[in-house]
């Protein structure tokens, strides 16, 4: 499948379709082709030039295995026209552990929007016209790359420079009722935990641990490698796993909100 772009983030709306959220800004240094200053200088300007639509493409998956081991069919159900710029993250509502419940709702952040839509009824896209939006959610300086939802009315936004922002789209308000600084640099990922109340923060130097709820920075957990990713395994559990340089670390946070510490195995 062809798309004009990078593809920058990727979820399944259905067994039927593959929402693609599409970027032209390179990928951070992997020893491919994209280090080269020349090939990062033509896509970071190719960011501006994306046809509209471009940037959130919805995909025809096929129902079966039989059909999907035959060539993979190009068929673009949709393009959703919301972005100007490269999109860069797509979070659903519900998300990982939703309890088996199909998405309803999709945020998608670029730097010129974050907008939310609804899933139609049939899993297949989105509706046309988004529920909420604002413009320039980071400003001009900030790229916001990073989403979380903390309910069906409430979203968290992060930028790469380490500002998060929480947003009430149950109220329809275009600006933020929260902002945060984390003081921290290279933002690489951000998941929230519900169980325990916290969004966990990936970054260069290690991991942030915000209370969600209070929006109170709670912990910096300083790592000697590089944070390059945080993952839940069920919403419920009290634990996550990160990708610290190396090694994939096993992080409880059961003591985290009550005790002020964590531990990780």
């Amino acid at each position: 499948l062809s798309v004009p772009g990078l593809v920058s983030d990727l979820a399944s709306l259905s067994g039927r379709c593959l929402l693609t959220a599409v970027s032209a800004n390179p990928p951070p240094e992997t020893g491919t082709a994209c280090h080269q200053a020349d090939f990062k200088k033509r896509m970071a300007e190719q960011d501006d030039l994306l046809g509209q639509g471009d940037q959130l493409v919805a995909w025809t998956i096929p129902e079966t295995a039989a059909s999907a081991s035959r060539s993979f069919p190009s068929q673009v159900a949709q393009k959703v026209a919301l972005h100007s710029r490269g999109c860069h993250r797509i979070c659903m509502w519900p998300g990982v552990g939703g309890e088996g419940s199909p998405p309803q709702l999709v945020a998608s952040v670029s730097r010129d929007i974050l907008g939310v839509c609804r899933v139609d009824g049939e899993g297949t896209g989105l509706e046309e016209e988004a529920v909420w939006k604002t413009i320039s959610p980071h400003g001009e300086a900030g790229i916001a790359k990073h989403l979380s939802w903390a309910s069906a009315g409430s979203l968290w936004s992060g930028d790469t420079q380490g500002l998060l922002k929480v947003w009430d789209i149950g109220s329809g308000r275009s600006e933020a009722s929260q902002e945060l600084r984390l003081g921290v640099e290279g933002v690489s990922g951000m998941v929230l935990q519900p169980s325990s109340g916290l969004l966990i923060v990936a970054h260069e130097a290690g991991l942030a641990f915000v209370d969600c709820r209070g929006g109170k920075l709670i912990r910096q957990q300083y790592t000697k490698d590089v944070v390059t990713a945080a993952r839940l395994i069920e919403v419920e559990r009290p634990d996550f796993f990160a990708g610290v340089g190396g090694n994939l670390v096993h992080y409880e946070t059961r003591m985290l909100g009550a005790m002020g510490g964590s531990s990780e195995t």
